[in-house]
């Protein structure tokens, strides 16, 4: 099936033009870089199978958000412990990411590191349909799959540098990120569709919770299947900068991770990846307390919020690919992205201190077309700098960080929304605006 679209050899970044004037020295062999480059059709059957994997893992984790109020009544525990059924396993992730998945990856490759992950996947789905046995299975689901989970989760720039060629990658990884965010939304029409947050009678909620948890198990293990049309990468690598591997850090995993922790422009682009990623972590965690539903179903207006926010960020997302791929200009299109994101980072909470659910609505729109393209961009822009490490270390020690700052985040705003005032939240909002203006000074030193 490996048909190709040409054979012509593909423009270059400078690193990769380094990379093409490489010779060898009998101190350092380097493996000599093939002559022509071929673009697959088949890499978008690839990239296809690894969203519909990762769009099932992130359905998952976030089937509790959009009623999270609800599994309150029904199971009379706190909304911060709701909250935890989502994020128990970003404090797994600091040690699987670094202790296992990375060497993984690098060692049997992004085929058979995919398939350690669903296999995790499908215990973490399985064991949350016991939930009313205990409760707290959702919980020790969690941990499980966030053993596993960075064995997929890190290796989508991988999949870009591998099957796509340079004006492309930016799009992979764009798709690829957006994979698990995707995954959420349905799980909150999922929800909407076969839970009533109005059922007041406890013993029915839990049914319904149970047979909303099984369906998802049954669908979403055969979504896995997909797994099958996954392939590690082509015989022949698409663009110079493909043939990476030949050249790229041979270093331990740790040695990288100090060298990566040293780099100047890698840590002020993560500061700043951290900084947004977390904040509007926090809005779609805590925004159901928050917003006024004027007597509409709550999950409805949740739901509303989060796929305006998705459905234009893909939009975004689109015309922020097709920007990187005709002009490569990395920084010029972040620093417009993340000034603008700022801007409707606070209108959305003045929104929610008006009580006024439509404008949340629109603003929450007109963030996510400047915020979700960042993801895409972001990672690129990773791979580039600090290139000659690996993709897989590169990307897992940013969600290393991201999982560790986000878990504290989470838990903290969580306890602060569930007894704030209207005044408290615009005061929030405005904080963590300046927050995300200083890390946006931080992006024009990058």
């Amino acid at each position: 099936p490996l048909e190709t679209e040409n054979n012509s050899l593909q423009s270059a970044t400078p690193n990769a033009s380094i990379l093409m004037n490489t010779t060898s020295s009998p101190s350092s062999p380097t493996k000599k870089l093939p002559e022509t480059f071929k673009v697959y059709r088949y890499r978008w059957i690839v990239l296809l199978s690894y969203f519909l994997v990762m769009f099932a893992s992130g359905a998952t984790y976030a089937i509790f958000l959009p009623f999270s109020v609800y599994l309150q009544k029904i199971y009379g525990i706190h909304h911060v412990e709701v909250i935890l059924t989502t994020f128990t396993f970003h404090g797994m992730y600091p040690f699987t990411s670094l202790l296992i998945a990375d060497r993984l990856i690098i060692k049997i490759g992004t085929k058979w590191s995919l398939l350690c992950g669903i296999v995790g996947m499908l215990v973490c789905m399985w064991t949350r349909t016991l939930i009313n046995v205990w409760v707290y299975f959702i919980n020790i689901a969690s941990v499980l799959g966030g053993f596993t989970d960075p064995l997929q989760c890190n290796i989508v720039a991988k999949i870009a540098s591998n099957w796509f060629p340079l004006e492309q990658q930016v799009t992979a990884n764009t798709i690829g990120a957006l994979s698990t965010v995707l995954g959420g939304l349905l799980s909150g029409f999922y929800s909407l569709v076969y839970i009533d947050t109005t059922q007041e009678n406890v013993e029915k909620g839990r049914e319904m919770v149970f047979y909303a948890l099984l369906y998802m198990a049954i669908t979403y293990s055969l979504i896995y299947l997909m797994f099958f049309f996954f392939q590690d990468k082509p015989d022949i690598p698409p663009c110079p900068a493909a043939t990476r591997p030949n050249n790229e850090d041979k270093r331990p995993v740790g040695e990288q991770v100090i060298s990566l922790l040293k780099h100047r422009d890698f840590l002020l682009l993560l500061t700043v990846d951290t900084v947004h990623t977390v904040v509007l972590q926090n809005i779609g965690s805590n925004i159901s307390p928050l917003l006024d539903t004027n007597g509409i179903k709550e999950s409805i207006v949740v739901v509303s919020v989060g796929a305006a926010y998705l459905l234009a960020g893909l939009l975004g997302a689109g015309l922020n690919a097709f920007a990187i791929g005709k002009t490569k200009r990395y920084k010029l299109i972040l620093m417009v992205c993340i000034i603008c994101g700022t801007v409707f980072h606070l209108l959305v909470y003045i929104a929610l201190r008006a009580e006024n659910s439509s404008l949340t609505i629109v603003f929450a729109a007109l963030l996510g077309f400047f915020e979700v393209p960042l993801r895409g961009l972001i990672t690129s822009f990773y791979c580039e700098i600090a290139y000659p490490i690996n993709e897989a270390i590169i990307y897992g020690l940013t969600l290393v960080i991201y999982c560790a700052v986000v878990l504290i985040s989470t838990i903290s705003t969580a306890i602060f929304f569930d007894s704030a005032s209207r005044n408290d939240i615009l005061v929030y909002g405005i904080i963590t605006t300046i927050l995300m203006t200083i890390s946006n000074v931080i992006a024009a030193f990058i």
